[in-house]
């Protein structure tokens, strides 16, 4: 699948792989929700609330063609990525805020109130190390998934070792992307996932530029048929009868006047 995959430069290249940057970025918040533990980590607010607001945030909008996921150099990449960590912080600080409080932890509790989730994310904006490392992480290994995809369009050496050389450097960064935790064994999960993605991206997209082509066709045909110079138009019904009613009339009135001349000499016997 990932072989015909759309190349750089070509049509549907960023159409396809926005939407496995997409499943990458869903895939790699839902990985690190499954092992990391916001109540266990949240005597540290600062980190506690910085992983949050990532694994909360919605995947990079389909809206640069630079870009396939957040970039912490980008100014209004980061805007909509902190709106989007506020607006939907509020649902999981609810959740939180339950099981502190049955554990127990009624200051902590207090601290991550739903209520707070503005004053949370103005505080990762302020200390951005944690929140710089995650959209790092995912930003690495898109484009780790871009080469793989170039390698597999070469011949030789650096195609049939492409894969290994992808596995290497997901399960590098995946064990680096939270201090204390190692998400390596994520590494062929995502791939499946992302490759999944591919092949539904790639059948929709190429469904769209044929029903698009038939369209153009369609469009092309009419207009020959409107405007071909050698077109004649469609005989009138009406018109075509009375054309040839006064055909056959003419016709018997010479016939006639052919089958019975006046005798010149008739009176002269």
């Amino acid at each position: 699948m990932w072989r015909s995959a759309p190349a750089e430069r070509t049509a549907g290249y960023h159409t396809v792989f926005h939407r496995v940057a997409r499943a990458l970025q869903c895939g790699l918040r839902s990985c690190v929700d499954a092992r990391w533990s916001a109540v266990r980590s949240a005597a540290n607010v600062t980190f506690t609330a910085s992983v949050l607001a990532w694994i909360m945030s919605d995947p990079a909008r389909f809206n640069t063609i630079s870009e396939f996921t957040y970039d912490v150099l980008s100014m209004p990449l980061m805007a909509s990525f902190f709106w989007s960590a506020r607006r939907n912080l509020p649902s999981r600080l609810s959740r939180m805020k339950e099981e502190l409080l049955a554990r127990g932890e009624d200051e902590l509790a207090k601290e991550f109130a739903p209520r707070r989730a503005r004053r949370l994310i103005m505080r990762v904006r302020r200390h951005r190390r944690v929140i710089t490392r995650l959209i790092s992480a995912e930003q690495k290994m898109m484009d780790e998934a871009l080469r793989y995809a170039a390698a597999l369009q070469l011949d030789g050496a650096e195609r049939r070792s492409a894969y290994g050389e992808l596995m290497k450097s997901w399960r590098f960064t995946l064990k680096r992307l939270l201090t204390g935790f190692d998400f390596s064994d994520f590494a062929p999960v995502l791939f499946i996932a992302l490759t999944r993605e591919l092949a539904i991206a790639h059948a929709e997209f190429r469904a769209a530029e044929s029903l698009r082509a038939a369209g153009r066709n369609r469009s092309a045909a009419s207009a020959d048929k409107r405007y071909c110079p050698d077109a004649k138009p469609a005989p009138n019904d009406d018109r075509s009868e009375r054309l040839h009613s006064a055909d056959c009339v003419s016709a018997g009135s010479r016939g006639s006047s052919q089958r019975d001349p006046a005798p010149a000499c008739a009176d002269r016997h």
